[in-house]
């Protein structure tokens, strides 16, 4: 566990065997540290090892394959700087809304749930949006009217140091008067409060 005097109570048992062994063991915190002993019982009588630890180090932060600054979009090969973002939460989702002044290009991401975590996220249609699933709506407008971005494709997500989330995704597709059209963008905000 996580606790330096590891809990006796909490044991694997494992068969009589002689030489090494290992075990794997699933569902470990990232950036922690875990302490365990090894204890061993024979006709002899028991026997306890040294308090021993190991850390789990930080996740790889998740990140788009493709490269380009923070708060940048790039529409049909046309680029354009993003305004700072804006993150509020409305009815339980995520909601984090940009453009740009120059290109007149709005995007807004809505994620299904409140709490916005490192990793990669599928998007999703109005309709297959699931809670419980890593989903993320992205609609990309003008100011008069959306469209939203074809479903099942990859965005990734990494938390910074400094308490913001960079989303980020490479040549993302979406339908527009019967035209496929591709996004890529990396958005740098805070992440939205309760």
């Amino acid at each position: 566990g996580t606790d330096s005097i590891p809990n006796m109570g909490r044991q694997l048992i494992f068969k009589p065997f002689v030489g090494k062994f290992g075990y794997k063991i699933g569902g470990l915190s990232p950036d922690s540290t875990y302490y365990y002993v090894a204890f061993a019982v024979n006709e002899l009588g028991p026997t306890k090892g040294a308090i021993k630890s190991f850390k789990v180090g930080k996740p790889t932060p998740q990140v788009a394959p493709c490269t380009m600054p923070s708060n940048f979009v790039s529409l049909n090969g046309a680029e354009s700087t993003l305004s700072y973002p804006f993150s509020e939460i409305t009815n339980n989702d995520a909601v984090i809304t940009t453009d740009s002044y120059s290109s007149g290009i709005q995007l807004k991401l809505t994620f299904n749930e409140t709490s916005i975590t490192s990793g990669k996220y599928v998007t999703s249609n109005y309709a297959t949006l699931q809670l419980g699933a890593k989903n993320v709506l992205i609609t990309v407008g003008n100011g008069f009217s959306e469209t939203a971005l074809n479903s099942g494709q990859t965005v990734y997500v990494s938390d910074n140091d400094d308490g913001t989330v960079t989303i980020s995704f490479c040549d993302l597709e979406y339908k527009l008067n019967n035209t496929t059209k591709t996004i890529s963008a990396k958005i740098k905000s805070n992440k939205p409060n309760n």
